[in-house]
């Protein structure tokens, strides 16, 4: 059994599930991470590390929430922890009857100084009642929305969309860039999303503060991992459909490793194909583990966070939601309950090396 670590794992995806004012803002109180458990010690080889860009300081690092961890300190797989998450998402939406939830996307956006973007922002409906609620946008200097604000009448099941610009001005320093979207009912938030902006030239990246690696081992997933660089501007060695690659950054620690759809993560979690790795390790085992967290820092070694959904829709969500809080310290999305993410399985799924989609 692996030992990962379900406690806050579980409390962000009440983070994510729980609407209403007072629920914490999970861009301001984002969760804390919690030593992982005791696991067994990885058998590898030396592994050589790829050259990096210069790091660059983080813009945003959020404050720390006390870890939550399950009675006892029990640990569990996280075929549990996951299904335990999604009954305490669907019993916290049940319980909060006249809130609306707010999804923008994408959750993150490129622009380059002097242009323009469009984004998509969605209210839905999760309560049992009719909601007349106001919204507004509020961009950082230099950056402007247009609209800012308004107003929607959102009924049960219905979603209402809004398109909205986002603009980038000629002096803005090339760099990334947070725009919070609150929404609000009977003079109360409720609901509050991140769209998470890159400022830079057309066809050039933005460095990070550590290195951010999407790993993706199918077509569809690599896709998804390709678009998320994109809208990062991240360097392109930051995505590798590279099995052996993604194996020794995991095992680093020097690497923030995201397993971007299902082939990934069960290739890292146990690796079911028996794909050559460096460590020499046969079929059904690895050194890895998932931390039970989103995470803005480096893991340590051998840990790999799963935005790895039930349809590339649902994986792009996740990866976006992720890739946003490593860099900004903010989670999207705040208000949708998540579909995911999937558990491993013991499926051999993919390919040990996927060519990284053109971007």
């Amino acid at each position: 059994m692996k030992h990962d670590d379900p406690g806050s794992y579980r409390s962000w995806r009440r983070t994510l599930a729980v609407l209403g004012g007072a629920a914490p803002r999970p861009g301001r109180t984002p969760p804390a991470r919690c030593p992982p458990p005791h696991r067994p010690s990885p058998r590898r080889r030396p592994l050589q590390r790829r050259p990096r860009g210069p790091p660059a300081r983080a813009r945003r690092v959020g404050p720390q929430a006390p870890c939550t961890t399950l009675t006892g300190g029990t640990t569990i797989d996280p075929g549990q922890a996951a299904a335990q998450g999604q009954q305490e998402a669907a019993s916290a939406v049940a319980a909060s009857p006249g809130d609306t939830a707010v999804l923008a996307g994408p959750d993150e956006t490129a622009v380059a100084p002097g242009s323009s973007t469009a984004i998509q922002v969605t209210l839905r409906g999760t309560g049992s009642t009719t909601e007349a609620v106001q919204w507004h946008a509020d961009a950082p200097a230099g950056l402007s929305v247009r609209p800012a604000q308004g107003a929607a009448v959102v009924a049960p099941g219905t979603r209402s969309s809004l398109l909205l610009t986002v603009s980038a001005s000629r002096s803005l320093a090339d760099g990334r860039y947070d725009i919070p979207i609150t929404v609000t009912a009977r003079g109360n938030p409720v609901a509050e999303t991140f769209d998470l902006v890159s400022v830079a030239p057309a066809g050039t990246t933005l460095p990070t503060a550590y290195p951010v690696v999407l790993y993706a081992a199918d077509q569809a997933s690599m896709a998804v991992a390709a678009a998320t660089a994109r809208e990062l501007a991240l360097p392109a060695g930051d995505v590798t459909g590279d099995f052996s690659q993604a194996w020794s950054d995991a095992a680093s620690g020097d690497d923030l490793v995201l397993a971007v759809g299902q082939a990934a993560e069960n290739g890292l979690y146990s690796n079911p194909c028996g794909w050559t790795n460096p460590a020499g390790d046969a079929a059904g085992s690895t050194p890895f583990y998932v931390p039970g967290e989103p995470l803005q820092g480096l893991p340590g070694a051998d840990a790999f966070e799963i935005p790895s959904g039930s349809d590339p829709d649902v994986t792009a969500l996740l990866t976006g939601q992720l890739t946003q809080y490593a860099l900004a310290g903010t989670l999207p999305d705040y208000g949708h309950p998540p579909t995911g993410p999937q558990v491993p399985t013991s499926a051999c799924l993919g390919s040990a090396d996927v060519i990284p989609t053109v971007r």
